[in-house]
């Protein structure tokens, strides 16, 4: 459902045909709702919860964004100085590596020789330690969360390269206080119980040997919102399958309303949905809000900054639920460096 094009020194996915037709209607839908939910929305006069959490990256898997491929540590702390000054005090660096890419962000022996490598981990975790930022760092990253075909032999290999990915990012632990689990996935309505099945055994056994290698350090994971109109018992009874016995510290799930998996009219009700599931297997909640808007499918560019009422709308949905709220992504859609419309999202939503 995706493919793979170049842009400058770097890869990223791009939808399929495929996927673009059956999407698009989804998307203008969703707009449609979003924007029949603002029209009664008061803006409040201030942020109900800050925003204090940001994904960070070495390039953004599927727009051009702000890479930092080429970033030293000074150049890194110059982002997070400014992301301190905004109100953010944690990063979450999305993946050390990227499979489907064809792509490794930092000195690796055992996959040097698979992927293109290129320095970003060290330079960006020596500058978080001086700056003092959070930081959660996101290991072996794929698409198997997305797969419909995960079996036994799928989930001992991505077990086998999860721990590999992990033991190597070690040698930083003392650089960071997290380990974010890159591969996102879902529980829609239509569910799959053996899917869910072979994730509840993934996470089991590579979380347990996570927790054994490095105890205190936090487990984050972000799944996507697909929660649609429908009853959430449904949303909750896969999800404890998933996270039956699974040592997962915090669920931080994107809120998916700039990808239009979920619009503003229903977020309150799937964010009940989200505490109860996280009540039920002892999670902190958190939530993770997106600052884009999808105006197309593929290409450099297919996301845009969002209109920051529509930003404040997702706080204010969420801030009575969860414990922290992050976002995908301060440094290119609110950033000094970011995109055109930056500038507005980091005026009304960020601190000055």
């Amino acid at each position: 459902m995706f493919k793979i094009t170049k842009i400058d020194d770097f890869n990223i996915f791009e939808p399929s045909l495929q996927a673009s037709e059956k999407n698009r209607p989804l998307l203008d839908l969703s707009i449609v709702k979003n924007h029949e939910f603002l029209k009664t929305f008061i803006v409040p006069l201030k942020n109900p919860m800050p925003v204090s959490g940001s994904f960070i990256y070495a390039h953004p898997p599927d727009y051009a964004g702000c890479p930092t491929l080429n970033w030293n540590s000074g150049t890194w702390a110059e982002l997070f100085i400014e992301m301190k000054q905004a109100g953010l005090d944690t990063v979450i660096f999305q993946a050390s590596i990227w499979h489907e890419l064809g792509e490794a962000y930092y000195s690796s022996d055992y996959f040097k020789n698979i992927y293109k490598t290129y320095p970003v981990i060290e330079p960006m975790l020596i500058a978080a330690k001086k700056i003092g930022m959070h930081v959660y760092l996101g290991g072996y990253g794929c698409t198997i969360g997305w797969s419909k075909c995960i079996d036994k032999k799928t989930v001992n290999a991505e077990v086998n390269k999860q721990l590999y990915c992990i033991k190597e990012l070690l040698e930083y632990r003392d650089l960071f206080e997290g380990v974010y689990f890159t591969p996102e996935t879902a529980v829609s309505v239509n569910r799959d119980v053996e899917k869910e099945k072979f994730l509840n055994e993934l996470y089991c056994r590579y979380f347990s040997e996570l927790k054994n290698l490095a105890p205190q350090h936090k487990i984050l994971m972000c799944p996507a919102t697909k929660h649609g109109d429908f009853n959430g018992e449904i949303i909750i009874e896969g999800w404890s399958n998933v996270l039956n016995k699974v040592p997962l510290d915090i669920m931080a799930p994107q809120d998916s309303i700039g990808c239009a998996g979920c619009n503003l009219g229903i977020q309150q009700a799937a964010w009940d949905t989200w505490a109860k599931i996280c009540d039920n297997s002892g999670i902190k909640l958190w939530a993770n809000v997106e600052l884009f808007e999808r105006r197309s499918f593929g290409g450099a560019v297919p996301f845009v900054p969002a209109a920051p009422e529509r930003i404040m709308a997702q706080i204010n949905n969420v801030s009575s639920f969860v414990k922290k709220i992050i976002c995908w992504e301060y440094p290119y859609f609110a950033g000094t460096k970011g995109a055109a419309g930056s500038e507005l999202i980091r005026k009304f939503i960020f601190k000055q």
